[in-house]
């Protein structure tokens, strides 16, 4: 005798039966349900990530443990957006650059060696003073071409980095529109997929990149060339401050840190050269140092330089506190070497 469950009919009359009946209603109904949850699963999360910026749980791109996630990479072209856009503000500042050459260029003559500051007439506003900061340890006519050439410097990259804004927010509403699309898919699966093709077509999987075994353990730190016999290593973290200093750098290296702010420890190395860095070298290395610290807009930032051997823990320093002995202090516009950074292997 046949079991009267799904799908089961009458002997006699070849109709369902009223068990089987209520089981195929309850069975499309729990289908029904199933797919309708699934369908709002998708839109609530999508809608929350684009609505607050919260990332959604669900598993667009659970394709393996180091699958990308678009979602991150929205987040992550935004915040470059801001960062640029800071820059894109810091670059316009040329023109207050160049106003100060050209005023300190007509009364050059009128300007005392060794001022800190001088107030002149300002040429670009009739009747009034402009006043202007000054390195007591530069000449004025070094200082007044340092500023004609930090003022090219920024207008060149202005415009540079206004295309890069203009081309990173197009990339995020093109990709906010597949992540849209992929919310308005009928089921779960298809949602999953398109993620998939927009991975695949946007390229974004070739950006996951796993660190090959015999390069594990391998500790790199941010790095400038300065020239064919010095460099510089800048720490990235409190934690990696501390290391550049006590592990990586020697007792005879520079240590330079921008003054009574915080900022990155900088290690001025050579690659063997003998004696004390040139002039410029440290300038360079100042600069660098003024750069990675708090008061990377200013014009100009005083920056402590001393021997390694000179910089120690104190009891109860937190990771990147230190104190040091025998410092000296130069004034430095922060500003990175034309080379990008690389990274230095421990």
């Amino acid at each position: 005798m046949s079991d009267p469950g799904c799908g089961a009919r009458h002997p006699e009359s070849g109709e369902p039966t009223a068990r089987s009946r209520n089981r195929e209603a309850d069975s499309a109904r729990s289908s029904r349900t199933f797919a309708g949850l699934r369908h709002r699963h998708v839109e609530v999360e999508a809608a929350a990530f684009h609505t607050q910026g919260v990332r959604p749980a669900l598993p667009f791109t659970q394709c393996g443990p180091t699958a990308p996630d678009p979602q991150l990479h929205v987040l992550a072209r935004r915040r470059l957006a801001d960062e640029l856009t800071h820059d894109l503000e810091t670059a316009g500042s040329f023109e207050t650059w160049r106003k100060e050459a050209n005023v300190l260029a007509a009364f050059q003559s009128k300007i005392p060696p060794g001022s800190s500051g001088v107030v002149l007439p300002d040429l670009y506003a009739s009747g009034k003073d402009i006043t202007i900061k000054l390195d007591p340890a530069m000449s004025v006519s070094d200082q007044i071409q340092k500023r004609f050439k930090r003022a090219a410097k920024l207008e060149r990259s202005r415009d540079a980095i206004a295309k890069r804004i203009q081309k990173i927010r197009a990339d995020i509403e093109s990709l906010e529109s597949d992540l849209a699309a992929a919310a308005r898919q009928d089921g779960f699966g298809d949602a999953v997929r398109h993620i998939g093709n927009v991975i695949e077509r946007r390229g974004l999987s070739q950006r996951v990149q796993t660190v090959p075994r015999e390069t594990r353990g391998v500790k790199t730190y941010r790095r400038f060339e300065l020239d064919s016999l010095w460099f510089v290593l800048v720490g990235r973290s409190n934690a990696e401050n501390d290391e550049i200093t006590f592990r990586v750098g020697a007792p005879d290296d520079i240590w330079l840190h921008a003054h009574q702010v915080p900022g990155s420890h900088v290690i001025l190395k050579s690659h063997g050269a003998p004696g004390n860095p040139p002039a410029s070298i440290l300038e360079a290395a100042a600069g660098i140092a003024a750069f990675y610290s708090k008061a990377r807009h200013a014009s100009l930032v005083p920056v402590i330089y001393t021997r390694r051997k000179y910089v120690r823990k104190f009891r109860g320093a937190r990771a990147g506190q230190v104190t040091c002995e025998r410092e000296k202090t130069i004034m430095a516009e922060p500003a990175l070497p034309d080379a990008p950074p690389q990274t230095s292997g421990s």
